[in-house]
């Protein structure tokens, strides 16, 4: 059984691996540590040209947030707590546009009366499902959503909170 390693010392082991990261890529940047609640801490990489770091869609920086993850649980032995890594504050502007993308859908749909098609339901599949869940926290509180059988696929619809089903 693993015991609990407190947060700041997984995040001092991640922010350590980040820095040595940046020294092999050639890279300047700050390293910065930010708690965000008790269960998660934020290791944030700031500094100019930091795309690499990005890559398409986010997917250098998720390698890099899992290997972060793996250094830390192979180091301290940790399995607790919640770590993120975020380069040149591209998580939060995606967490941004994606609040913005779905008080437009939702307010597409409080406008027409109708659900979500399948087209919206897809372009938010492109968001990791942890930034989906944002949706819940961002969207109008006028909508609720509910799942509609659609064929062998699931579509998630809003619908005005009035709504008799």
């Amino acid at each position: 059984m693993t015991e609990d390693v407190p947060l700041e010392r997984q995040a001092e082991v991640a922010k350590g691996f980040l820095e040595g990261l940046l020294a092999e890529f050639g890279q300047q940047a700050a390293v910065a540590v930010h708690p965000i609640d008790e269960d998660t801490v934020e290791v944030r990489v700031t500094g100019d040209d930091l795309g690499l770091l990005i890559g398409p869609k986010g997917q250098t920086l998720q390698a890099i947030q899992e290997l972060a993850r793996t250094v830390v649980q192979r180091q301290t032995g940790a399995h607790n707590g919640r770590l993120i890594v975020d380069v040149a504050g591209y998580r939060q502007a995606r967490r941004e546009a994606l609040a913005r993308f779905t008080h437009e859908v939702a307010g597409k749909v409080v406008e027409s009366g109708q659900a979500v098609g399948a087209r919206q339901v897809h372009s938010l599949r492109a968001y990791p499902a942890r930034s989906r869940q944002a949706f819940s926290f961002s969207r109008p509180r006028r909508t609720h959503d509910f799942t509609v059988p659609s064929g062998s696929c699931r579509s998630v619809a809003n619908s005005e909170c009035d709504m008799p089903w």
